[in-house]
Formats: C-alpha cells, structure tokens, sequence
C-alpha cells in the first residue's frame, strides 16, 4: 500500500492496495481473485468511482479493479468508514459476481474485461438489462440491504421487509427506471430467495418468516 503522508491531502493517484479473496467455483473448487483498489480524481461526490472485473493482461489472472474518490483525503475516508466499507463491500460483491459468472464458462470471457457502463454509452436500458448485469445488481442491492435485514425480518416479516428495504436501496433505485418488467421481477425474486438463504444461515427460525 501507498498513500500520502499528509493525510489532510487528496490521494490523487497516489493510493493503491491489493489483496487476493478466494471463491468458490459451482463444482466446489477455490479459485483466487486479485482485488486492487486504486484511487483516481473524480469530480463525484461519491467515495466510489466504479469498479471493473475480468483478467490481468500479462497473466491472465482473474482480477477485480475498484476505483475510490483520489479528490478525498485519506482523513475523509476514516471519517466516513462506515458508508465507505458498505460502498466498498456492495461494489466487491457486484464485481465478484461477475467473476462467478466467469467460472460457469470454462472458456472464460473473451476479453481482458467485462463490459462496463462507459462501454454501453448512452444506452443505459442495455446495459442495466444485460444478464451479467441482472445477476450483479441483484447481489449488490441485498448487500446493500443486509446490514438492516435482522431488525426487520424479525418486526416485519420477510416480504414486508424486502418491500421496504428496496426503498431505501440506493443500487435499486439507481437501476430500477431502467429495468424491464422481467428482469424487475427477477431481480425481486432473486433477492427474496438471498434473504431466505440468509434467514436460514441467521437461524430465525419461521417465526419471522410470514409474508
């Protein structure tokens, strides 16, 4: 890792760490992905630029790129840690699904990358409808979801937990004007069935499982 020494400075492009996260491919086998963050000057108010997921380019190793807000100073990061890692945390998930994708081709992508946003251009009704897409907004919204799911599953029950929660889910509402009407209902039935999955890892119990 490096960073400026002076914490009160923007990062600029001075800032960048990387680590390695495992996943588990469908046939049950480890694979590990490279996870860089680099920062970049954004003129975003967000703390997160993006994010990127394909393969390196000289070893053609499964990799994810995240890019953080090089306008804030590292101080601004500490101060706002709590949205910044569940900003951090969505858009890893996001980038990761992708990767899982990848592994259930076994020819793997046939680019460097997967096609983000910037490559759709104005065409963004393509881009948030296009299947890797679909399957990766649907795991960032229940992340964006989760840290408030124990309290209401537990009040409300889980459909009316799920209801409300999508309100407040930034990813959701980002994406949803875009959707088509499958693709809305796919992405409300997948995320219904990650927070049964959750429910049962959570060991609830069927008590607060009404609809």
């Amino acid at each position: 890792m490096s960073a400026r020494e002076d914490g009160d400075a923007p990062l600029l492009d001075t800032f960048w760490f990387k680590d390695t996260i495992d996943i588990k491919t469908i046939k049950g086998e480890s694979v590990s992905i490279i996870v860089q963050v680099l920062s970049r000057k954004g003129t975003s108010t967000n703390f997160i630029l993006g994010g990127g997921s394909g393969k390196t380019v000289k070893t053609r190793e499964p990799a994810v790129v995240i890019d953080v807000n090089g306008s804030y100073s590292a101080e601004d990061f500490i101060v706002a840690e709590s949205s910044f890692k569940r900003d951090l945390s969505s858009i890893l998930y996001h980038e990761l699904t992708h990767q899982a994708d990848i592994m259930k081709r076994q020819s793997g992508p046939t680019s460097n990358r997967i096609m983000t946003e910037e490559d759709f251009g104005d065409k963004l009704d393509d881009y948030y409808n296009h299947p890797n897409e679909v399957r990766a907004y649907m795991r960032e919204i229940f992340e964006d979801m989760r840290q408030h799911l124990h309290i209401l599953v537990n009040n409300l029950g889980d459909r009316e937990a799920i209801r409300k929660l999508l309100k407040f889910s930034k990813t959701w509402k980002q994406i949803e004007p875009h959707l088509t009407d499958s693709n809305r209902r796919l992405i409300e039935k997948g995320v219904y069935q990650a927070v049964q999955d959750w429910i049962g890892e959570q060991n609830i119990g069927k008590a607060a499982n009404v609809s």
